[in-house]
């Protein structure tokens, strides 16, 4: 009898301990799971809402003043032909972070950037934000 209660003991802690264990498994990966996209997705459009490809997209942690040198550039991408980058920042924002960036859009010359965009464009970015935008340029 004693064996008996205490094999029913022993198999219903190591229920509860696996138990225990699978539900913080699962608790973490959606954790995971919901923080690992952050990024910012902008389209570069004209002033009549036409995809503008092959301008490129800047993102600094400073405002961009026009007809001042440029801020550190973060990341720079290249629009599609659809107009569109996408800026992945999963690694660039801690969890419980709030961090401020700018997006600006230029073309490149042979000696440096015009700056194109008609309006300045400034997100407050935490881990796990989706942002999707327009960019209107000249």
């Amino acid at each position: 009898m004693k064996r008996t209660v205490l094999l029913f003991l022993l198999v219903f802690s190591l229920f509860l301990t696996s138990c225990k264990k699978e539900e913080s498994i699962k608790e973490s990966s959606i954790t995971i799971s919901d923080m690992s996209k952050t990024e910012v997705q902008i389209k570069v459009v004209n002033q009549l809402g036409v995809e503008q490809e092959g301008y490129v997209v800047m993102m600094f942690d400073q405002e961009v003043q026009e007809n001042k040198p440029l801020p550190p550039i973060l990341k720079q991408l290249l629009t599609d032909k659809s107009g569109l980058v996408t800026f992945d920042l999963r690694n660039m924002i801690l969890e419980n972070e709030v961090k401020t960036y700018y997006f600006e859009v230029f073309t490149k010359i042979s000696n440096g950037y015009i700056y194109e965009s008609l309006f300045h464009t400034k997100f407050e970015l935490e881990k796990g934000s989706c942002i999707n935008t327009c960019i209107v340029v000249k």
